[in-house]
């Protein structure tokens, strides 16, 4: 098998940003931009242009306004131009620059407050995604870039109902996203092993509901709970095509045992995810599952005596508690139908200090 022998990437980033307000403060406007340059590669023992060489210029300027047209009706007005290097091949098989890649993409939403404590927003978002340097180059033993592949975009709708209380907040959201331009690999014929390679594949829409609370139970105890259902269809009709579960919700604890220590518990549930059905059945079914977690956090100011200098904060996080044994699809080359996705029970500890 080849193994990695040198991976390198020399990146700069420069990004400005601007915050203006106009109209006694009432017009609130951003402005900015970026610029990102881009080299790198990837080189195995038995395959010298795993990731060729590559280098290219990324950049965008964006800007977003808000105002509120009625004193409980705020509107806000966005978008972004972006400009990036997508490498093409002739048909000769020469790589050049080709053709930059650019495009705009908007966002605006309406916040309506209806009283001091209930509000509703209607927010609509488009964004898009850059193929990465592995989509557009890779060349492994197992997975093909592709240098003409086109950047995925989404338009997002969402709908939302807020309550915001001293001690209570709570929200309901639908939401509707379209993605088109899907990243996907797709098998490459006539190739053993398998290997696969990245294409354009159509679109997918995603609609769902989330709802989030929390709450302030007591004055050292403290409640926080989210449910997520999501559904999707692909552009030629099949419903539930990707590997998401369908379901996921998380709710949890926090006790404040003493001003100093702070103990809090979770349990995230995610429901079955989808396997492939040509898949073959090697390892257990990817079945429903919760991960209950468990952190304490102990500020040592006071036991060191440095509180009025700086903070130290020691950090204990046990994950998995149960020592879940549960597996996700293998989304890789999709032969096999899961592989383990948790090591078991993990525990962590940290020590934080604030300078």
């Amino acid at each position: 098998m080849p193994y990695l022998t040198d991976l390198y990437e020399d990146n700069i980033l420069l990004e400005q940003t601007n915050y203006l307000t106009f109209l006694d403060d009432k017009l609130n406007i951003t402005l900015g931009g970026l610029i990102a340059w881009e080299d790198g590669g990837v080189k195995q023992q038995s395959n010298p242009n795993t990731l060729e060489p590559y280098s290219q210029l990324r950049a965008s300027i964006y800007g977003e306004a808000s105002y509120p047209l009625l004193d409980d009706l705020e509107l806000t007005l966005g978008g972004q131009y972006h400009h990036y290097e997508n490498l093409k091949q002739t048909p000769e098989g020469i790589w050049d620059d080709g053709e930059p890649t650019t495009g705009l993409v908007g966002r605006a939403g309406l916040v309506y407050q209806i009283n001091s404590e209930f509000g509703a927003k209607l927010l609509y978002n488009q964004a898009y995604r850059a193929p990465s340097a592995g989509e557009l180059g890779a060349q492994s033993a197992v997975v093909l870039g592709n240098r003409n592949i086109e950047p995925e975009q989404v338009d997002t709708m969402d709908a939302q109902l807020f309550y915001h209380a001293d001690d209570y907040q709570a929200s309901i959201t639908a939401f509707r996203s379209e993605v088109r331009n899907l990243i996907v690999r797709v098998p490459v014929p006539n190739t053993d092993p398998q290997r696969l390679q990245y294409n354009n594949a159509g679109s997918a829409t995603f609609e769902g509901l989330e709802f989030e609370a929390d709450a302030r139970l007591t004055e050292r105890l403290s409640w926080k709970g989210s449910y997520t259902f999501q559904t999707n269809k692909k552009g030629d009709g099949q419903n539930n095509a990707t590997q998401m579960p369908n379901h996921m919700a998380k709710i949890g604890l926090s006790f404040d045992v003493t001003p100093e220590l702070q103990i809090s518990a979770f349990d995230t549930y995610f429901s079955a995810a989808k396997v492939m059905p040509s898949a073959m059945a090697v390892n257990p079914a990817a079945e429903d599952y919760h991960n209950l977690s468990i952190q304490t956090n102990y500020s040592l100011d006071k036991l060191l005596g440095i509180s009025h200098v700086k903070q130290v904060t020691f950090s204990f996080y046990l994950d998995n508690v149960l020592d879940e044994k549960f597996y996700y699809p293998e989304f890789n080359r999709k032969v096999i139908n899961t592989i383990p996705a948790s090591p078991g029970r993990s525990v962590y500890g940290e020590i934080a200090i604030n300078f």
